[in-house]
């Protein structure tokens, strides 16, 4: 039968520590970030080993640290790495208990060191504390643990029972055959097997841990490419269901991966036909990918080619050939998709049919242009503004009007108001625009100068604007130069003013003669001579006899 002593098992023991140690530490260093809690257990194993050093060194090195010190690394670690299990299951533990636990075990154990040396009593203390906090890892694994993690840690939870057991008989062997040896390494071959034990749990504890590490890694990694594969769903029906055409291609190669409805639609073909074996070579030739002038793109200009190829994010317009004649007008946002070292994994376009955009946009211009053309050719200023008094269009007499009688160069978005350099025609512009935004249609007759003579008159219609609800969103004016007819209004009306001058001076000089007539006949009468002129009454009867 093989025999063994104490210190060659410590020495064993003493190995598989520092390797368990090196292994946890190891776990510590990957998980640190993903599982809280791992940290107390890389503090427990460093205690155990710094613990068996010690006491594999006694005899070497003081006492109190080969027997008191190496305890109580011991404890100490089994507490922490309690609570590392704790914070790793997610539970709150009170600290307090263990604490005075502690406390109560370094004090006895010191006692029991160098006021009544006796090493039964010791392992007995020991024994007490640790089957104390196994039983704790063992409640904590079995009962306190939610249900949905305890298969993870079940396997831990049996090994601390495992050393609860170990520690009963412990404790048993006290009451049953207590050491009577002072020397540690002479204390029998219980002790050696309880030794032995110790660390295949020890073994067998860190083999649960990491187990217990890689089975919350997989359940976390089943959450995830379960969560993914719920947001690829996700965005594969949303990428389905989009207006717009989307593509993605691998990189480098620029092979398409995918093309949604809306993308097959553009070109009008099969997914067959435009995304199998289509790569960066293959593009302008599948899809006929050409600019606007007729030519075709080369395969390093289309933007998806660009985003693989080149990580750029561009956006670009080009013209896709349908073989019904019927071509399709492209505007393409092209982008890379990087992975964590920023390297492009792939590339992204979403592409938007805008050719009944483009048809429209040039039937507005044509539109703009004609209407433009017809308010040009009028004679009358014509404009707009819009709620905030600034240019939304004007005509060319507009435009040299206000150059004309403000020196002001107008332009869209500009404020009519801050165009008139005169204050009172600025007030006056202002209230009658403001009318008209609030729904008024009115016209009136308006002035605008200083001076009289270059002052201009105009007949002023204001209408508003309205948008398909009915809510005013501007102002239409349209101005009729009434400038010759007030001209000459006034000066008709200066000419009546002359004549009635005129007149009334004529009519004035003829009383005055009236008047000196009488006034030589009565002094003909008081001097008896006959009278020099008639009456008007004697006047009036020759005019009738005539």
């Amino acid at each position: 039968m093989i025999s063994l002593d104490m210190r060659t098992v410590l020495f064993s023991y003493v190995i598989t520590d520092v390797v368990s140690t090196i292994i946890i530490i190891h776990l510590w260093i990957q998980n640190k970030k993903r599982f809280e809690g791992t940290g107390y257990w890389v503090i427990d194993f460093v205690f155990q080993t710094i613990a068996l050093l010690l006491i594999i060194s006694r005899g070497q090195i003081p006492d109190w640290l080969s027997v008191d010190i190496s305890s109580m690394l011991a404890v100490a670690g089994a507490i922490f790495g309690l609570i590392g299990l704790e914070k790793y299951t997610g539970l709150k533990g009170r600290y307090f208990p263990n604490i005075l636990l502690f406390a109560i075990f370094s004090i006895i154990h010191v006692w029991f060191t160098f006021f009544n040396p006796d090493l039964a009593l010791r392992s007995l203390n020991f024994s007490v504390a640790m089957l104390i906090l196994f039983l704790q890892y063992s409640w904590l694994a079995i009962y306190r643990v939610p249900s949905e993690k305890r298969n993870q840690i079940i396997g831990v939870g049996f090994v601390f029972i495992a050393y609860s057991i170990v520690n009963v008989l412990r404790i048993f062997q006290f009451f049953h055959n207590r050491i009577t040896s002072a020397d540690y390494f002479n204390s029998g071959g219980f002790e050696i097997l309880v030794l032995i034990i110790y660390q295949m749990l020890f073994i067998l504890l860190t083999y649960n841990l990491i187990l217990m590490f890689n089975k919350r890694l997989l359940s976390d990694i089943e959450v995830q490419e379960a969560a993914a594969e719920e947001s690829q769903s996700i965005l594969k029906a949303a990428m389905d269901c989009s207006t717009a055409g989307i593509a993605i291609a691998d990189a480098p190669t620029g092979k398409l991966r995918y093309v949604n409805k809306a993308g097959l639609m553009i070109p009008a073909k099969s997914e067959q036909e435009i995304v199998k074996d289509i790569d960066i070579n293959k593009y302008v030739s599948s899809w006929k990918i050409k600019h606007h002038d007729g030519t075709p793109y080369k395969p390093e200009e289309v933007p998806l080619a660009r985003a693989v190829m080149y990580g750029e994010t561009i956006s670009r317009e080009f013209v896709i050939e349908r073989d019904t004649d019927d071509d399709r007008i492209v505007l393409a946002n092209a982008a890379p998709v990087l992975d964590d070292s920023g390297k492009v994994k792939a590339g992204i376009v979403v592409f938007l049919d805008i050719t009944d955009f483009k048809r429209a946009e040039e039937k507005l211009s044509h539109q703009y242009f004609t209407l433009k053309g017809l308010i040009d050719s009028t004679v009358s200023p014509i404009f707009s503004v819009d709620t905030k008094y600034c240019y939304t269009s004007f005509n060319k007499t507009h435009e040299l009007v206000m150059k004309g009688i403000y020196d002001s160069d107008i332009g869209i978005g500009k404020s009519i108001l801050d165009c008139m350099t005169i204050p009172g025609d600025m007030l006056k512009a202002k209230v009658n625009i403001d009318k008209a935004l609030k729904g008024d249609h009115y016209i009136e007759e308006a002035f605008s100068g200083d001076e009289l003579k270059t002052r201009i008159y105009f007949e002023v219609s204001h209408n508003p604007i309205l948008n398909n609800d009915g809510e005013v969103i501007g102002v239409a004016v349209h101005a009729k130069d009434l400038t010759v007819r007030k001209r000459m209004e006034e000066e008709l009306l200066e000419k009546v003013s002359e004549v009635e001058r005129f007149n009334k001076t004529m009519v004035g000089r003829e009383n005055r003669m009236i008047e000196l007539k009488q006034e030589i006949n009565d002094l003909c009468k008081e001097s008896k001579h006959p009278l020099r002129y008639k009456s008007s009454v004697e006047l009036n009867k020759d005019k009738r006899q005539k």
